[in-house]
């Protein structure tokens, strides 16, 4: 069954060495990235020690003073806060957060939530704005009326904000128009009815009277 991979960091300056997807024994020979491994043979490493190490030679973290962004507004044209976040960022020269590539927005300003999408998935579009395969043109809402015949579906992505409510238990899901803005003005995907079923309001019935009713004197 080959060597046993311990699950945890070797490293002492790791800050979550019980913490991560994947473990690395690092085994004699081995040559990733053009770096000299050899030092590290028989230790265990987390994916984040690793990927620091075959991308810059060493297992120690940049400490690097983050330059205050110039002015507090998001740069990207379709953020849809830009000026509410509680943190902004300013892409720096160099910039390597989550092994992507930032030089096209180097000297841009980011809000957050903008920021942590490029650094997680390489792109600034949200999944929703993002074209949908024909596949997935279809409403995740069980109690949609019409899944699939609608014009406009919409992906929630995570951190989603809109309307200030929570999104967070629909993260991933595809929307039609329709459930999607009922759940931005309510949060709520189930429709209210107003009235019965024919649309009239309901109205609360007189008490039925008779002859053998007793009548107010």
């Amino acid at each position: 069954g080959g060597p046993k991979v311990y699950r945890k960091c070797a490293y002492d300056k790791c800050e979550k060495p019980d913490e991560s997807w994947y473990f690395y024994l690092i085994e004699e020979g081995k040559t990733t990235g053009g770096r000299d491994w050899s030092p590290l043979v028989g230790s265990t490493l987390c994916h984040s020690c690793y990927s620091r190490y075959k991308t810059r030679g060493t297992l120690e973290r940049a400490v690097r003073r983050r330059k205050p962004p110039p002015v507090k507004r998001c740069s990207y044209e379709l953020c849809e806060r830009p000026e509410k976040g509680k943190v902004f960022y300013l892409v720096e020269e160099g910039m390597q957060g989550g092994e992507r590539d930032w030089s096209d927005l180097e000297g841009r300003v980011l809000c957050e939530s903008c920021y942590l999408r490029f650094r997680d998935r390489g792109t600034l579009e949200r999944s929703y704005n993002l074209p949908l395969q024909e596949e997935e043109r279809k409403c995740s809402y069980e109690g949609c009326t019409t899944p699939v015949d609608r014009a406009k579906f919409l992906r929630v992505d995570k951190g989603k904000m809109a309307g200030g409510k929570n999104w967070s238990k629909l993260e991933g899901l595809v929307l039609c128009n329709a459930c999607y803005c009922r759940f931005r003005r309510g949060g709520s995907l189930e429709k209210k009815r107003k009235g019965n079923y024919f649309g009239t309001r309901s109205r609360k019935p007189h008490p039925a009277t008779s002859d053998a009713d007793p009548q107010p004197p």
